[in-house]
Parts: structure tokens; sequence; C-alpha cells
């Protein structure tokens, strides 16, 4: 199952892919004649497409799923983690954070599942720790680009 967070974190579908899906799915999402599956694959596609706005609508998606669906402790995690994802791609670590605490307290997991999602948590770590050394980055660029402007005109 990691490999397959992965790829969803990872990977990115062609426009014309996103397209085909929504086409496919999006009426029959909204008018509840989807099975939980089909809502998965229609989640999980939307996080790998290239457009923010289609991973805001698969936040949407994996929501209204787990707010209005009752299923089994393992197809629960299944859409835990595709709304993990979902805020890891839209960088809000915060959401991602507080959506994995809410599915631990929850839920009953395994010794597999609770592995998986200690490795999702690493991952939501490591992009904070990417996330504050970028901004560093910018921020020590900037200085540098002021203190060399300040330096060429007192020359």
């Amino acid at each position: 199952m990691l490999s397959k967070d992965k790829i969803l974190l990872q990977n990115t579908i062609s426009e014309s892919q996103v397209q085909e899906i929504a086409e496919k799915y999006c009426i029959a999402f909204k008018e509840h004649q989807l099975n939980a599956d089909q809502e998965l694959e229609y989640g999980q596609m939307l996080l790998q497409s290239p457009f923010e706005q289609d991973h805001l609508t698969a936040i949407q998606v994996f929501n209204e799923v787990i707010r209005f669906r009752r299923m089994d402790p393992a197809m629960t995690l299944e859409f835990y983690v595709g709304l993990i994802i979902g805020y890891i791609k839209i960088k809000d670590l915060d959401q991602a954070k507080n959506i994995l605490e809410t599915c631990r307290q929850r839920n009953s997991f395994n010794v597999e599942q609770l592995e998986r999602l200690e490795m999702i948590e690493k991952w939501i770590k490591n992009r904070n720790q990417s996330f504050f050394w970028g901004a560093v980055t910018f921020a020590a660029g900037i200085a540098a680009i002021a203190l060399m402007s300040a330096m060429g005109k007192k020359q």
C-alpha cells in the first residue's frame, strides 16, 4: 500500500486523463450512484491531476464519503489516506496532521495499517522540513540581494 500512496503523492496524470475521469464519475458521484470502490478511484485519480482545483475536489470527495458512508475499517483507511494526501498536495500540512490524528482516534487498525499511518506521518514531517528550509533559503537570498544592492549604492 505504501507504494500506492507514494504514487498518489508524486504521480501526475495528463489533462485528458483527468477529463476522462471527471466525465466518467463526476455526475454519478453527485447523484450518489457510485459504490465505494468507484468513489475511491475517482478521488485517487483527482489526486494525480496536475491541477490544485482537482486536489480540492478530491478532498471534498473523501470528506463526503468519510462523513456519510459506513465502511469496513480497511476501506475507511483508504479514504482517510486519500484525504491526508490531498492536504499534503495542497500544502496544508497542519490539516493533514489533524486528519491523521482524527483517523487514528476514530478507528481501530491492525499493526500493518498503523505502520502505514506512521509512514504517512513521516512524509508530512519531511515535507514540513522541506518547506521550512525552502523558506529559509529564500529569505537568505532576499537578504543577500538587499545587501548587495545596499553595497552598490554606497560606492
